[in-house]
């Protein structure tokens, strides 16, 4: 028996499965298009490789005076447009041990706003970790902690894809640094020399 509203309220229905079917393909387009712009993004990124082993004895090694730092020590790769605005890229690094120490042999950094085949600068932070309890860039500049210090800064053409798309350029490692050696930081021996200063004035009095 025909019921008079059945066709109304099937044709309803209908209305909210096809409301339904639209708005869940416009949210899968949405995510498809958000994960298409984070692969791009990252994919576009200029690169180098966090590897600063050099075959030149002179270049790629830190020590501590004469010897080479080994995991007990840490490394960050800093970098910039220019040498002189340079700030930390990627995760700070253990040094190798063994055969390996005075070396870092880290991962590809990708770095945010760059192409390869871009100009950039970048140097190596170095530290002690002081028994493994400071072991990023950040702790060891709030510690204050007496062996930080770093190269001077080294020119170098990001690896990457270049802007604009076409073919990839491999990744530059972060080893043509000058061998440089940890040193008391400026302040810490500005300190010294105020500590023996006062010590020579109490003993002249």
């Amino acid at each position: 028996m025909w019921v008079e509203g059945q066709p109304k309220q099937h044709q309803l229905t209908k209305d909210k499965t096809m409301r339904f079917n639209v708005q869940h393909m416009v949210k899968r387009a949405a995510i498809v298009m958000a994960s298409v712009s984070t692969a791009v993004a990252c994919f576009g990124q200029g690169q180098i490789q966090f590897l600063t082993f050099n075959v030149d004895p002179l270049k790629g090694k830190v020590l501590n005076g004469t010897t080479p730092l080994d995991s007990t020590y840490f490394g960050q790769l800093l970098g910039g447009a220019s040498a002189s605005s340079l700030s930390p890229i990627g995760s700070a690094v253990a040094f190798l041990s063994g055969g390996g120490a005075g070396y870092i042999n880290g991962p590809t950094v990708g770095i945010p706003g760059t192409f390869g085949g871009d100009a950039y600068f970048y140097a190596l932070a170095a530290w002690s970790s002081v028994g493994g309890t400071i072991t990023t860039y950040a702790a060891a500049l709030a510690n204050g902690a007496s062996l930080l210090t770093r190269s001077s800064a080294v020119p170098v053409t990001l690896g990457g894809t270049p802007n604009g798309g076409g073919t990839p350029v491999a990744p530059s490692n972060a080893n043509g640094f000058n061998n440089f050696s940890l040193v008391p930081e400026p302040s810490t021996v500005v300190l010294g020399f105020l500590g023996a200063a006062a010590l020579l004035l109490r003993r002249r009095r």
